[in-house]
């Protein structure tokens, strides 16, 4: 019998159990070196149903591992966007590509190699295609060996989007860390819809303690909300906060479990929990320079933040901001949200606030403009460089940003808070 010292050769029946690990290993990514020491342990195989995800801690780092019809693959478990819990996260096929859905906002990564991938327009700007952002998840190699299942972590000193996260458990919806302010309770107070479609919902949340008061956060960024019910967590825009509690608008999407559960399910009374107000779009921790014009670019739900952000300068709050161009798209008058608002706030506010109404399914007659927003439209209102915010589906936001940069905007003068339609 060999016993693997140097100059030996390895027993027939060790090289195809090498063999064996690596063909199996490379089932789910392209082929490296094992590194035994940075290999964990997740279960035994026969305790591994198929369809099933686990967690599984490494050296400081959250990992998903999932079984996907007899084959393994695995990611970091924080998604690279804004640290949800890919556990939690639906699986879908995306042109022949099994993708993990992020249970916040919607993006699609492949679980084989961390690909980012996203709804996009084709060159006719007519058809939709899929396109790549790159790899932004870090993928690990899971292998089965003597009827256990190990996962490799990849240690590849390039760094990517998901390190933050996955690292020293810098998860998001784990909850809050030691030392911050604790999870506080909501109820619902008022609920109506706001838009002729009657599929977006503007929902008012009081705190139910008194304490809650000075929660942290602003309007424009994202409230993260556990709803017990669902056993799931949500993140969505706050479009308005005060000592009392705040508001948010959430639109019902046809596949949307939250969004469907609260429009037809949550009821006045009702109490959910607030575990933090943070990341998003909050336009009081982006430095913007006042006296100065800014501009605002929404498309669909995108428009949320807008609301915030016009709310906090309108109102008084920034009483600096001397122009306020919004440009805004939707696809039918049954889908804009609060139209009456951003009217109001057009007549209120003539010298301040103007308004750019798009729609590519315009009813007739329409007093507003057709089609898609495009860089040259928003250059023509705004042809010198401000600070602009944008906010909508990836692939707009994209569009939008290399239309100004081309143009001669500096690409740290556009902000953006991008999510997946």
């Amino acid at each position: 019998m060999g016993n693997g010292c140097l100059g030996k050769e390895k027993p027939e029946e060790e090289e195809q159990e090498d063999e064996k690990i690596m063909r199996e290993a490379s089932a789910t990514q392209e082929k490296r070196e094992i590194d035994p020491a940075n290999m964990f342990r997740v279960c035994k195989e026969k305790d591994f149903n198929n369809n099933e995800s686990k967690l599984v801690h490494c050296k400081g780092r959250e990992v998903v591992v999932w079984k996907r019809s007899g084959e393994y693959y695995s990611l970091d478990n924080g998604c690279y966007h804004h640290g949800a819990a890919l556990l939690n996260g639906d699986i879908e096929d995306m042109g022949g590509k099994q993708c993990v859905v992020c249970p916040w906002h919607g993006y699609r990564i492949t679980l084989k190699d961390g690909e980012g991938l996203y709804w996009g327009l084709g060159e006719d700007l007519k058809k939709r295609t899929i396109r790549s952002k790159g790899v932004k998840q870090r993928a690990h190699t899971v292998v089965v060996s003597n009827e256990d299942v190990f996962v490799d972590i990849n240690t590849d000193p390039e760094p990517l989007d998901s390190d933050h996260y996955s690292c020293s458990g810098n998860t998001v919806d784990k909850g809050h860390q030691q030392g911050e302010r604790p999870d506080t309770t909501i109820r619902l107070v008022k609920k109506e819809p706001v838009s002729q479609s009657g599929k977006t919902v503007k929902y008012t949340f009081k705190y139910t303690d008194p304490i809650s008061s000075n929660f942290d956060g602003c309007p424009g960024q994202a409230a993260l909300i556990d709803i017990p019910e669902l056993g799931q967590q949500r993140r969505w825009t706050v479009v308005e906060k005060n000592e009392e509690g705040l508001t948010i608008i959430v639109k019902t999407k046809l596949d949307g479990v939250a969004s469907n559960w609260l429009r037809t399910s949550l009821k006045i009374g009702q109490t959910l929990i607030l575990r933090e107000i943070s990341d998003g779009f909050g336009f009081t921790n982006i430095p913007a320079p006042m006296g100065v014009e800014i501009t605002l670019i929404s498309g669909g739900v995108g428009i949320t933040p807008m609301l915030a952000i016009l709310n906090h300068c309108l109102t008084g709050a920034v009483p600096d901001i001397s122009c306020i161009n919004h440009f805004h798209c939707d696809r039918g008058e049954e889908d804009l949200i609060l139209p009456e608002l951003l009217e109001a706030f057009q007549e209120n506010y003539p010298g301040v606030f103007q308004l750019h109404l798009y729609l590519t399914r315009p009813p007739m007659p329409w007093a507003h403009e057709s089609g898609r927003i495009t860089p040259s439209a928003i250059l023509s209102h705004c042809p010198t460089p401000r600070h602009t915010y944008v906010c909508g589906p990836t692939g707009f936001y994209e569009g939008i940003q290399r239309g100004l940069v081309g143009a001669g905007y500096p690409r740290a003068m556009i902000h953006n808070e991008s999510f997946v339609a």
